[in-house]
């Protein structure tokens, strides 16, 4: 996978983790807002970035960075080779946080439930109503102070409920003294509705119908279309049979077109997990970006489990295809060594069966012993810090590897231990090809 592709897979996988940290807790310290972006990052980079920021001191709850501190004639020189938009959200944050933000956030919140409480409160029945949903609403309940802010409207709207205005209050005294309290008696109750109550009855859910085809509402759609037919079966008289079947069919093009679209976001995640499969980590960031913008726009085309269904397609794929590519490197690495090892066993050997059959300074011989002398010194060089060195790029290989079986480490431990044997064994021959040419006078030491 390219640099910059992953690059932006990391970023936007960070970013999001971010947003849903500040989404259920509303606030976070530098310290938190650091491990929750390093906490979707490889290991290896993870540890690197966490250690240099704690070393700067920028991840304490007094800790002022300057606003330049990252462009690159001023970035610490243990941050440099890291992507800048990563550096930015782990010291900085997403945009726009902090307190002033947050206090917008608030009122803004507060002036629209106060908005909607003032418009659908008209009695204590529908205040209890507005008001439940009010409190619920998911900034309410993460947020005390703004739950105290909605409780004291509601507690307001309550006792101008209660207690009449002056007007009518006075109105009200006014027809009591009157000894014309009642001019008209009131109408006898009916059994049906008029034919002009029903058609505004059948116009009220015709609304709310095609407003649920308007945002691909399937089930507000469903519900209303019921409502129409019950309509149509109580009153078949006042609401014609065209009136209803214009819906029916205004109904079926309608989940032909949902289906049709929910049909293209199935091709688009295929397309998105094809992307992730061939490493292109910017086309996959961007259709899983698009599935996002959808359902803000559009939240009841696709559903919530649709969506976690779609975004996981693209995550897995591009998750195995990681994991595949550091597989094929962890055992790249693995043959270039085992390769490495058998190419200094067979100089070696090489030089013993020239030593054996070939004349003394024949070109053939001398070939075999410059072979030898390189591999010995590359045995030399294959001591116990350089086998330190290996283990330690294996197992940074590995911890960026999901292994929950610990398959991989085991393959790892019995990887090191045959390479361990092969140096001692390729040692205890060059000593015995040594020991053979002092005791012939060759004077080679060990």
């Amino acid at each position: 996978m390219a640099r910059s592709g992953r690059t932006a897979w990391w970023c936007a996988k960070a970013e999001g983790a971010l947003r849903r940290a500040l989404g259920a807790g509303g606030v976070l310290t530098p310290a938190g807002v650091a491990a929750t972006v390093t906490g979707a990052l490889p290991a290896r980079l993870r540890r690197r970035l966490r250690r240099q920021l704690w070393r700067l001191g920028w991840l304490t709850p007094a800790a002022r960075v300057p606003l330049d501190a990252l462009d690159e004639p001023c970035r610490p020189a243990g941050l440099r080779g890291v992507a800048a938009p990563l550096l930015d959200l782990a010291v900085f944050g997403l945009p726009g946080q902090g307190m002033a933000a947050r206090d917008r956030r608030r009122q803004d919140v507060y002036q629209q439930l106060s908005a909607e409480i003032m418009r659908e409160a008209v009695d204590s029945v529908s205040l209890q109503a507005v008001a439940r949903r009010a409190l619920n609403h998911p900034e309410v309940v993460a947020d005390a102070q703004l739950k105290g802010m909605v409780r004291s409207f509601i507690a307001e709207r309550e006792a101008a409920l209660v207690r009449p205005p002056p007007a009518e209050a006075e109105h009200r005294a006014r027809q009591h003294a009157s000894k014309l309290q009642h001019a008209f008696d009131a109408p006898a109750p009916r059994d049906f509705p008029t034919r002009a109550e029903t058609l505004a009855q059948f116009a009220r859910r015709l609304s709310d119908f095609e407003t649920a085809l308007t945002h691909f509402d399937e089930h507000s759609a469903r519900q209303a279309l019921e409502g129409l037919r019950g309509l149509r079966a109580r009153f078949p008289v006042h609401i014609t049979a065209e009136n209803l079947q214009r819906c029916e069919e205004q109904h079926d093009r309608f989940l032909r077109r949902i289906a049709t679209y929910r049909r293209q976001l199935r091709e688009l995640a295929d397309r998105g997990a094809a992307a992730a499969a061939a490493g292109d980590a910017k086309a996959a960031a961007w259709i899983l970006r698009r599935f996002d913008a959808i359902r803000t726009l559009v939240p009841g085309l696709v559903p919530e489990v649709m969506l976690a269904e779609l975004r996981a397609r693209i995550t897995n794929s591009e998750e195995q295809t990681e994991t595949r590519e550091l597989r094929r490197e962890l055992l790249r690495r693995e043959r270039a060594v085992a390769d490495e090892i058998k190419q200094l066993a067979a100089a070696i050997r090489q030089y013993e069966q020239a030593v054996r059959q070939a004349p003394a300074n024949s070109p053939e011989l001398q070939r075999a012993e410059t072979a030898y002398r390189a591999a010995v010194e590359r045995v030399r060089a294959l001591d116990s810090d350089w086998l330190a060195g290996l283990i330690l790029q294996l197992e940074t290989l590995l911890d960026d590897l999901q292994d929950p079986t610990g398959e991989l480490h085991n393959q790892l431990e019995q990887f090191i231990v045959r390479v361990r044997a092969a140096l001692n064994r390729l040692r205890v021959e060059v000593r015995s090809i040594q020991a053979g040419r002092r005791s012939g006078g060759a004077g080679e030491s060990a």
